[in-house]
């Protein structure tokens, strides 16, 4: 049972939320088959027990950045089952593909058809925002979109983490961050400097995972 406790607050998805999906259809179809598995949902560090320990089961709106095949989507979704989940990414691949660091599974041309074959028994309740992290907050904030939670697991890099901090907090307060990859260096300095300008946050961490409430 999830025993923390969360600012209480009246949640109203309507009427951005169907402006965005419009923005951002489904295929009419379901993808041919890519691959035939979906991935685990890494239990390293022990970010799935975060997620499941910060994640209301009652959240009416939930915000992932870097979805890649939709692994961590699925957990969150099964977890808070009444929620509408925003998934925001360009799936065309990391930097880290590109450069040759990480070995991608498949040709990254075909990363968004097997994210919508993952997940399309749950298409109704997820919105694919084909599109960068910053332009997809940029789009909330338009169409006053507050989420109750947010998954980061997108770029790497301080800058890029930064901003998407800083781009997560214009969206109001009492929005509660999870963030993957608090062990690579560059999403530490980022949240780290994100704390200094930001001082009135509860900053809480693991050894892969960090969490606060926007102020």
């Amino acid at each position: 049972m999830n025993t923390h406790q969360f600012p209480t607050r009246k949640i109203d998805v309507e009427p951005g939320i169907d402006s965005l999906k419009s923005m951002f259809p489904w295929p009419r179809e379901k993808p041919e088959a890519v691959m035939d598995v979906i991935g685990t949902f890494p239990e390293q560090g022990t970010v799935w027990k975060a997620i499941e320990y910060f994640l209301p089961t009652d959240a009416k709106l939930i915000v992932e950045l870097g979805t890649f095949y939709g692994a961590s989507l699925r957990f969150m979704a099964l977890h808070a089952t009444q929620a509408t989940l925003v998934a925001v990414d360009t799936w065309l691949g990391s930097p880290e593909f590109f450069l040759r660091k990480i070995a991608p599974p498949i040709d990254n041309t075909r990363l968004y058809e097997q994210f919508c074959k993952n997940m399309w028994d749950m298409r109704e309740r997820i919105i694919p925002v084909r599109n960068t992290t910053l332009n997809g907050l940029s789009l909330l904030l338009n169409l006053e979109i507050k989420p109750d939670f947010v998954y980061v697991d997108a770029a790497h890099d301080a800058l890029s983490v930064l901003a998407d901090l800083v781009a997560i907090s214009s969206l109001g307060t009492g929005i509660r961050i999870v963030g993957d990859d608090y062990d690579a260096h560059g999403v530490q300095d980022a949240v780290q400097r994100y704390k200094a300008h930001c001082p009135g946050i509860k900053l809480e961490a693991g050894n892969r995972w960090f969490s606060f409430v926007t102020v």
